[in-house]
């Protein structure tokens, strides 16, 4: 079944508004976990390796930084809380490692073995699991560290959760989803989204998985599809079940989290974020906690009394606003003139899911709205500052001339590696552009037809003609 999402929002529902933004790390927030005691930690991304530690002062007090901590040699890429050490966590890093913290701060135990990145990590009893980039699930003592038990789990980056069971379910590059009863795969499906499975959230009923191709699914421990969740316009990085088990919340590269409800998997809510929202973790007191590439962690929440000033809400709305008009602004790498519809499309044209943001052209300006499904119109956000196709230097490198380009994009290249800079006309055709970009950065040549999706979907087109033999 794939469920609809153009759902009317319901104004009986209380919405998520802003309740606090923890401000502290030197670079994007990359994950985030609630502590068993009711405590938050939260790490940083490219450029920031710490782990702040966060707790209230008082019960209904806001957040406050506790403790900085610095022994990672790299960013951290994944946090867990620890269930048998109540304020405890553990952390999984770029630096091959992972660690377990006390509940001041103080760490435990490392756990090294990995090859690559360790970018999943749960506990179960008095194990701790990691998934790494090496394709491994590696099985800790939690006390000592000591490595129990290794499995190769697919194809690179593999991301981990436990089942009721105990079983280790995982997700993996190669897009299928799998069952293990210690080192066996006792279950295994194939082809469970079409991309990289990135996050998996295990209920005492269902299974949640995130995925690159944009979706969430909802899963029986059989395997059985339970639902499958369509409204991200991008890559969806985290996925979890309330604590009530009455919603689903999505963390996407889409720069929202969004809130879909149980009952018939229509979304709630969509906030918008000033950048990508990479995780999401849900506060005993029914409180939502973010991790924004703004360098920003934000803590939102359903009740008037610690929702923050309403000066400090809109600040952050029209902050979000106008993130989302400069990533639409990069001058024509993102809105070609030519291929904006006109304003006098406008009432003709339905949007596909609520919070869709399209642009019009009125004049010479381009101008951003986003779909109000609940009243069927398009609301104006604001103009998108730089839409007059201007060309874009590019200094050059061994594969790509210096010169003028119309579009110069950044590409996430992993935790692993830096910002990747590919410069594009649209005169050129995509597959062989992505090709060169691959042999560049010298990643495998089945990440080309990903760059080549990449690049017809930010540049408003399909370029030159396919290369002789490209599939479609």
């Amino acid at each position: 079944v794939v469920w609809a999402t153009d759902r009317c929002l319901s104004r009986m529902d209380a919405e998520y508004e802003l309740a606090q933004q923890l401000e502290g790390h030197d670079g994007p927030v990359r994950c985030c976990a609630v502590l068993a005691d009711g405590g938050l930690v939260t790490a940083g991304g490219r450029g920031d390796s710490q782990v702040l530690l966060w707790r209230r002062p008082a019960a209904d007090a806001a957040f406050a930084l506790h403790k900085r901590l610095n022994l990672h040699q790299d960013y951290v890429y994944a946090l867990a809380p620890s269930q048998s050490a109540p304020g405890g966590f553990y952390s999984g890093s770029l630096d091959k490692t992972a660690m377990r913290w006390d509940a001041e701060g103080s760490p435990v135990a490392q756990f090294v073995g990995h090859e690559k990145t360790v970018g999943s990590i749960v506990e179960r009893g008095t194990e701790v699991i990691t998934g790494g980039w090496d394709a491994t699930i590696k099985v800790w003592d939690a006390t000592s560290g000591a490595l129990k038990s290794s499995v190769e789990a697919g194809a690179h980056a593999i991301t981990v959760a436990v089942l009721p069971t105990g079983e280790i379910v995982a997700g993996s590059q190669d897009r299928s989803l799998r069952v293990y009863r210690g080192t066996e795969c006792v279950h295994r499906f194939e082809e469970a989204h079409s991309d990289i499975i990135k996050a998996i959230s295990v209920s005492s009923t269902s299974i949640l998985t995130a995925s690159n191709d944009n979706t969430v699914k909802m899963w029986s421990f059989d395997g059985c599809k339970m639902a499958e969740l369509q409204g991200h316009s991008s890559f969806v990085f985290g996925v979890l079940h309330s604590l009530d088990g009455q919603y689903v919340l999505s963390s996407s590269d889409d720069c929202t989290l969004k809130v879909w409800s149980m009952e018939d998997f229509s979304i709630k809510q969509s906030l918008l974020h000033g950048g990508c929202v990479w995780q999401a973790g849900c506060l005993p007191n029914g409180d939502v906690v973010t991790a924004c590439a703004d360098n920003v962690a934000r803590v939102w929440s359903r009740e008037p009394a610690r929702m923050a000033p309403e000066a400090e809400r809109k600040a952050q709305k029209d902050f979000a606003e106008q993130a989302v008009m400069a990533a639409y602004g990069k001058g024509s790498s993102s809105v070609p003139m030519e291929g904006t519809a006109d304003i006098s499309e406008m009432p003709t044209t339905v949007g596909k899911k609520n919070g869709e943001i399209k642009c019009f052209k009125e004049g010479g300006s381009v101008f951003a709205y986003s779909w109000n499904a609940g009243a069927r119109q398009w609301d104006k956000i604001g103009e998108v500052v730089g839409s007059q196709s201007e060309k874009k230097m590019y200094p050059g490198d061994p594969v790509f001339p210096a010169g003028e380009y119309d579009f110069v994009f950044d590409v996430d290249m992993g935790p692993s590696r830096d910002i990747g800079k590919l410069p594009y006309n649209k005169s050129q055709n995509p597959m062989q552009v992505a090709e060169s970009f691959c042999a560049r950065e010298q990643i495998h040549k089945s990440n080309v037809e990903e760059i080549r999706k990449f690049i017809i979907e930010n540049s408003g087109g399909g370029g030159g003609a396919p290369a002789a033999g490209a599939g479609e």
